[in-house]
């Protein structure tokens, strides 16, 4: 059954534990609200790994070198979601999160 959007809201703009207690929780909330499904148990080979959390990828560096990473929430073909706690309003702040989070992502 799909969340009402001032449960979502009266839910989650008091939340303020850390980025990797709250956000796997936060992304089931906003399947809820937006009636889509929730991401799925990740499995040990990543080809297998369509819609999950914490999915594991190799980051290709500008020197050629590469590093073991994850990305938070991955939906092949669709989305990447880094997620990032920040408790400020728009600002510069909030801006240096977001940035680190698209070159996370990217």
């Amino acid at each position: 059954m799909p969340l009402e959007i001032d449960t979502f809201i009266r839910r989650w703009e008091t939340a303020s534990g850390s980025e990797l207690a709250n956000y796997q929780i936060f992304v089931g909330d906003l399947c809820a609200l937006l009636g889509v499904e929730k991401p799925e148990p990740s499995r040990d080979q990543a080809a297998e790994n369509a819609y999950v959390f914490e999915r594991g990828i190799t980051f290709t560096h500008g020197d050629g070198s590469t590093s073991a990473g994850r990305i938070d929430c991955y939906r092949r073909g669709a989305f990447v979601l880094e997620a990032k706690k920040v408790r400020q309003s728009p600002g510069r702040d909030f801006d240096d999160a977001m940035l680190r989070a698209r070159t996370q992502a990217e």
